[in-house]
C-alpha cells in the first residue's frame, strides 16, 4: 500500500492501522511463486498481482473486525474469503492471488514447465 509491505498484523491495533489505510481505495495484493523441477533443478518464478476495492468503513466496523481474531494471521489484516468479503467492492485480477496462491497461472506454467 503506497510502497508499504502490509504483512501479519502483531496486534489489534496495527490491524486497525492496516484495515483503516485500505478502507475506501484500492491496493495491489502480490503472490510469488517459485518451481523447481527435478532432478535437473530447472526453475520457473513468477509473481501475480490482484487489485482490490475496499469499501469505505466507519470507525465502528474498523474496531470491531480489528478486535476479532481474523485479522491476526493474515497478510494485510484480512482474509478475502471470510468475514471481511462484506466489505470488498471488487477485484482486478485472479480471486486465487488474494487468498494465496494463483492457481490459474500456476496451472499454466506447470503445463509449460511440464512440456520443456
Amino acid at each position: 500500500m503506497e510502497g508499504k509491505v502490509l504483512g501479519k498484523p502483531k496486534t489489534h491495533a496495527q490491524a486497525a492501522d492496516m484495515i483503516r489505510a485500505i478502507q475506501g481505495r484500492t491496493h495491489s495484493v502480490f503472490t510469488g511463486v517459485t518451481l523447481i523441477r527435478l532432478p535437473d533443478k530447472k526453475t520457473v518464478t513468477f509473481a501475480e498481482e490482484t487489485k482490490v476495492q475496499v469499501f469505505p468503513m466507519t470507525d465502528e466496523e474498523i474496531a470491531a473486525y480489528a478486535s476479532s481474531d481474523e485479522p491476526m494471521d493474515k497478510a494485510g489484516a484480512y482474509g478475502i474469503q471470510g468475514p471481511f468479503a462484506a466489505y470488498i467492492g471488487k477485484i482486478e485480477g485472479e480471486y486465487n492471488t488474494v487468498v494465496g496462491l494463483p492457481v490459474g497461472h500456476l496451472y499454466r506454467e506447470l503445463k509449460k514447465l511440464m512440456q520443456s
